[in-house]
């Protein structure tokens, strides 16, 4: 999908990647075609990776035992189990088991002619054929190989990305201090129970980068996963349409509208008090939480295949509660924000996003979830670069801090000085 430039030199719009069974979803990635002279269009779609890896690691534990850890850096799909006991079971065989009594949990492996390992996997319906690892399939098993992290500890590089960097004696930290942390990050065990599986970790102060490091194979132009942390991003183009003139509010009651526009009846009339602030505290009183048996929950709405607008979906649940009476955390209810954005913005949600936060804040590339009527869903998953999610909290927190005589504005001068006047700053809409 996408619009013919005034001047009819591009094209600018979305390309849809398809979901993928393995815990990969429909996104949309912004993208422009440009004209060329022989009237053909042309432009590089930026593709959201989508692996799926598995490590076995079988060791003996501290008291000789057999032991085996399962890791999957990209869903932590690890057969829900921390560690399992390698069992024989035959030649050529054995089981992983952890647990007991009813909560035992068994697992084939087995050896094959090819010389690989066929481990049962609860995901696929036939058992995933295991080889060994190299070094380069380690960088994703290991937080870093040994000794693979800098002698010292180096600030972050300027880049032309709107954000500015500073060297920790200027912000006030100690360089031995950061340098310990990357080197206790790098040197994580996968092996122990609980490893801390860090994959980018960045600090800023006063609005300047101090600290970047990446681990587990990622680097700074890897678009991660964001999962719950993009709930945020309905309240910021809530935000951002007010500062446009719009009327949007919390106190908005979007409700009638979804139903209104599925040519539906209310069907309770205590829905017509939920707001938009029920909604984005989780207080909205239906019957949605992120427990399983909750007919709202975020795992259920994506299973059933009988609604496939989540606004209507979400908003058909019965109540249990009266609004504002309980908090209970419901990815549906953040979702449920985008009905309203998109009434008052009068366009999708991810094209919003893109106008009213991705491009004013200088964001690369990214991906944005959708769901299965292709409108954005605001739930969580948006795959998006550690420096870029990064301005959303220095946009926060620009208010915070004491604003400059010049008022400066831009990304590095208006989150950085804590110019009061974000999104709406010209220079960003410029950009």
């Amino acid at each position: 999908m996408g619009e013919l430039a005034s001047d009819e030199s591009a094209i600018r719009g979305y390309w849809y990647q398809p979901s993928s069974p393995l815990n990969y979803q429909v996104v949309a990635t912004p993208s422009v075609l440009s004209a060329e002279a022989n009237g053909q269009w042309r432009g590089d779609i930026t593709a959201q990776p989508r692996p799926f890896t598995i490590f076995l690691d079988i060791f003996e534990g501290e008291d000789a035992e057999v032991s085996a850890v399962i890791r999957n850096p990209e869903a932590n799909n690890t057969l829900g189990a921390s560690r399992f006991r390698l069992v024989t079971s035959g030649q050529g065989a054995w089981e992983l088991v952890a647990g007991s009594g009813d909560n035992e949990r068994r697992y084939g492996l087995r050896s094959s002619e090819g010389g690989q390992l066929l481990l049962d996997y609860d995901r696929f319906d036939e058992p995933v054929p295991l080889e060994t690892a190299t070094d380069a399939h380690s960088a994703g098993y290991c937080s870093r190989r040994d000794r693979d992290w800098p002698e010292r500890f180096t600030p972050p590089p300027q880049l032309d990305d709107g954000r500015a960097v500073a060297s920790p004696e200027e912000a006030a930290f100690n360089r031995a201090a950061l340098h310990a942390l990357t080197v206790k990050l790098a040197s994580v065990d996968p092996r122990s129970p609980r490893p801390q599986m860090v994959h980018s970790l960045l600090v800023a102060r006063g609005g300047r980068l101090v600290y970047e490091e990446y681990f587990f194979g990622h680097d700074r132009e890897d678009r991660h996963d964001v999962r719950s942390l993009g709930k945020v991003f309905g309240s910021v183009m809530i935000g951002a349409l007010r500062q446009q003139g719009h009327s949007i509010d919390a106190a908005h009651r979007p409700i009638q509208d979804v139903f209104d526009r599925g040519g539906l009846s209310l069907d309770d009339p205590r829905k017509s008090a939920i707001t938009l602030g029920h909604l984005m505290t989780f207080t909205s009183g239906l019957d949605c939480s992120e427990d399983s048996n909750s007919a709202g929950a975020e795992s259920r709405m994506w299973e059933q295949a009988h609604e496939a607008n989540y606004w209507l979906f979400t908003s058909r649940l019965s109540m249990l509660l009266r609004p504002g009476e309980r908090y209970a955390y419901c990815s549906g209810s953040a979702n449920l924000v985008g009905a309203s954005l998109n009434a008052f913005g009068g366009a999708p949600v991810y094209e919003l996003f893109d106008r009213l936060i991705a491009r004013p804040l200088g964001f690369g590339p990214y991906h944005f979830p959708v769901a299965p009527n292709g409108e954005g869903y605001l739930g969580g998953g948006a795959y998006v670069r550690p420096r870029d999610i990064l301005k959303i909290g220095a946009m926060y927190l620009a208010k915070h801090l004491e604003r400059p005589a010049d008022r400066g504005c831009g990304l590095d001068r208006g989150i950085n000085d804590a110019s009061d006047r974000h999104l709406s700053c010209d220079h960003w809409n410029e950009r």
